[in-house]
């Protein structure tokens, strides 16, 4: 019986470590020198298509996957309705990662702006 309690163990550990988001292979680094790119997510799926700029650069929209470029060492402003949303400081910019969105008035603003209404994206 013991033993069974242990394989069942192993098992669920292997089991939560898997992450099946399909979205999760496509974060890369920026190719281009002197930018970064990360990917901007809610929920673990991305937002794409929000308006952002980020230093000097003109404005611009994040892609499918929830990417957007971004000069090293500026902030970045997103907007909703050509009103700014939120910003994310330079210091929090990591070049291929993730940045989570967790205020939730901004993820309700999001999901309410949301035009194609998968939970598996948010597509403004």
């Amino acid at each position: 019986m013991n033993k069974i309690y242990k394989i069942t163990l192993i098992v669920f550990i292997f089991l939560v470590g898997c992450d099946n988001n399909p979205y999760y292979s496509e974060i890369k680094k920026s190719s281009i020198d002197g930018m970064g790119q990360t990917y901007l997510y809610v929920d673990s799926y991305p937002v794409s298509n929000i308006d952002y700029e980020c230093g000097y650069l003109d404005m611009a929209k994040s892609g499918e996957n929830g990417e957007f470029l971004y000069e090293f060492g500026s902030s970045c402003r997103f907007y909703l309705n050509d009103k700014e949303l939120f910003s994310i400081d330079a210091s929090s910019l990591k070049d291929g990662t993730i940045h989570t969105i967790t205020n939730q008035s901004i993820i309700d603003k999001l999901y309410d702006a949301d035009k194609n209404k998968n939970p598996n994206k948010i597509v403004i």
